[in-house]
């Protein structure tokens, strides 16, 4: 969360840094996640991708410089088909859901902090030229929410 002006905002950015054509949009509360939810994720490098699926929920994860991190949920494109859902640069970026479908207001369910299982990333669907994944880890709404003592609205 940033407050800005003493007040967050209720909004995420859908689109890569780099294309000011992405759009604003509302985001209406925080949710908890489990195995076989539909996610969007939103990373600053891949954009907004959707119809990717939790595999794992509440599980550790060890990052690159050996820092264990838990909670963290494990997502990956829906069918399994290793399909890159994330890249190097998406870290900080929301994963939402909405069971109404990817066009309505979202639900906050987590902020992305790793990707695994690397694979090619389609031509032109990153901001620049980097690395993709077809996992992606990221740290649950819900304790967040609740540590800090702040809600969604």
């Amino acid at each position: 969360m940033i407050a800005i002006n003493g007040d967050g905002a209720d909004r995420f950015y859908d689109g890569v840094w780099s294309d000011g054509s992405g759009s604003s949009r509302h985001t209406c509360g925080a949710g908890r996640n489990n195995v076989g939810d539909l996610v969007c994720l939103s990373g600053a490098q891949s954009g907004w991708k959707c119809d990717v699926e939790v595999k794992k929920v509440d599980v550790e994860t060890t990052n690159d410089e050996g820092t264990k991190i838990r909670p963290v949920d494990i997502a990956e494109s829906k069918g399994g088909d290793r399909r890159a859902v994330g890249a190097k640069g998406d870290s900080g970026g929301p994963a939402l859901a909405n069971p109404s479908g990817a066009n309505g207001d979202m639900e906050a369910r987590g902020v992305i902090v790793a990707g695994r299982s690397e694979v090619s990333c389609p031509a032109g669907s990153t901001a620049h030229s980097t690395s993709c994944y077809a996992q992606v880890m990221y740290v649950p709404m819900t304790p967040v929410v609740n540590q800090m003592g702040f809600s969604i609205s």
